[in-house]
């Protein structure tokens, strides 16, 4: 954690906020495109198990239960003719086979412990509009410019550029609290996006569809989501991806054949992809992603990253997320980065995007607070194209829909198409309701209509029509809006390829 005198600087080399109470502490609001990974011990160790050493059934057997009593997480998974484990250990993941009497052990992602200054948070409550302003006055002062101005509703964002960073400002008058970040990791969000001349009727949405079922870990999931936005200049916009049991052989060739047949690019050139977002570290929300870059990767161009994963020491990421940024990294050295924040604005093609939260938003008075369960840290994204929208929840639950609501009015959040958050699992009793939503993208089987997740279903139904809900455990499905018409028009409906987890590593 940085050192500085907290009564005398907002953060180190800032001036002191008058007009206001500086929180009292600051807060680690996570890393950017690097490996930081908090790592206790030897990061390469394989315990109990050696690559290539030869056991019997029972010599496994003891070997697994040894994992047990050393409190070492693990499970079953399939495996191509014998047994297989998927160890958690030191941060890291571990595949181990056990075929033919010998053992097959390797690490699934690679350590690469960069190490760069976080982004830094600190909040001051109590204030107003034009104390916020004034401080910003007084910051310009000290040889920082404003490079980015926007506002959502009463809302307030600016970013500004000085001392070798980034500085990230946010007044919420909702709670009377403006918030200020030292982002060193980012592209600035003036300069992150492009645009292209309309053409109406050429941006596409399409929930692909995933194999769902009872949650058998190592073989089977209950969550899990991918979307893919097809640009008007015919780039995408990837967002998330289904778990790594999803990620089969053939669920993944039949992405990466349905990227080609939207964007209309034959096969042996390059897919463009022009933005890759990931909601939050759960791994359900990343490991397709990852599996396609490893096996695609000389056949795509990923130009852009964006996502606000929370700090490793605040709360553990999955080691997932840490295969995701190493192998992005690896593959495409050249991407262009950026930790979203509340307020980024920026357009891909002729299609907007707006950042309405993050789990930086939830920072008040004591400044170490964190906005809830790990879901909570989803990063909310509006997306605008031919004059309706597209609200990305990811996994939210209701400490985040209290912000959103304390933030937003309906003249924010409503929109024509929602992503139905963490999978229907969560009954966000208040926010459907705002978002008033004529389509539902529901990343999760249509069992929900009636089993024990059914009421949750009901808040939705509340607004959506019973034969607007798309369901992605059978379908792939795309939605555009009718150039003619205007109205959003359901266009795409194929059949979901894939089933039980089939070994293919991630």
């Amino acid at each position: 954690m940085v050192d500085f005198d907290l009564t005398k600087e907002l953060l180190p080399g800032l001036p002191a906020y008058d007009g206001g109470r500086m929180s009292d502490g600051i807060y680690n609001a996570g890393d950017g495109f690097y490996d930081t990974r908090v790592i206790a011990g030897n990061p390469d160790e394989i315990p109990f198990f050696c690559d290539g050493a030869e056991m019997t059934e029972a010599e496994f057997n003891d070997a697994v239960s040894a994992l047990d009593r050393a409190g070492i997480g693990y499970h079953y998974q399939y495996a191509k003719g014998g047994i297989g484990l998927r160890i958690h250990h030191q941060r890291r993941l571990i595949n181990v086979q056990y075929c033919g009497g010998r053992i097959h052990a390797n690490f699934v992602d690679d350590d690469d412990p960069s190490v760069r200054t976080p982004v830094y948070v600190r909040a001051v409550t109590e204030t107003d509009e034009a104390a916020f302003r004034a401080y910003l006055a007084a910051v310009r002062t000290v040889g920082y410019q404003t490079v980015f101005e926007h506002a959502i509703e009463g809302n307030l964002i600016a970013e500004l550029t000085g001392n070798g960073h980034l500085l990230h400002a946010v007044y919420t008058p909702g709670d009377g609290t403006a918030r200020f970040g030292c982002d060193a990791v980012s592209e600035g969000i003036d300069t992150f996006g492009y645009q292209t001349e309309p053409k109406p009727g050429q941006t596409e949405i399409y929930q692909f569809g995933l194999y769902y079922s009872v949650m058998r870990v190592g073989f089977t999931c209950d969550c899990g989501m991918c979307y893919l936005i097809k640009l008007s200049d015919n780039a995408l916009f990837f967002v998330d991806g289904g778990h790594y049991s999803q990620a089969t052989e053939a669920a993944t060739k039949d992405l990466w054949d349905l990227m080609h047949k939207i964007t209309g690019t034959p096969m042996g050139e390059k897919i463009r992809i022009a933005g890759y977002f990931c909601t939050h570290a759960h791994n359900d929300h990343m490991d397709m992603f990852s599996h396609l870059v490893r096996l695609y990767h000389e056949e795509m161009t990923v130009e852009r990253v964006m996502f606000n994963f929370v700090a490793d020491e605040v709360t553990p990421i999955c080691p997932e997320a840490f295969l995701l940024i190493n192998r992005i990294r690896q593959y495409y050295p050249a991407v262009r980065f950026r930790k979203l924040h509340m307020g980024d604005a920026f357009s891909l093609a002729d299609a907007r995007f707006e950042v309405l939260q993050t789990h930086e938003d939830s920072i008040g008075a004591a400044g170490n607070e964190i906005i809830g369960g790990f879901n909570d840290t989803s990063t909310v994204l509006k997306v605008t194209f031919d004059g309706h929208s597209f609200l990305i929840l990811g996994d939210i639950d209701n400490r985040a829909e209290d912000l959103l609501l304390r933030h937003y009015s309906a003249k924010t959040l409503h929109v024509d198409i929602v992503q139905c958050a963490h999978h229907v699992f969560n009954k966000l009793d208040r926010l459907y309701d705002v978002i008033d939503a004529d389509w539902a993208l529901v990343p999760q089987g249509e069992r929900v209509r009636t089993n024990h997740d059914a009421p949750k279903y009901d808040v939705i139904a509340r607004t959506v029509p019973y034969d607007h809900f798309l369901f992605s455990n059978q379908f792939t499905d795309g939605l555009r809006v009718n150039a003619a018409s205007g109205e959003i028009a359901h266009h795409y409906h194929e059949p979901q390829v894939g089933g039980v987890y089939d070994g293919t590593p991630l």
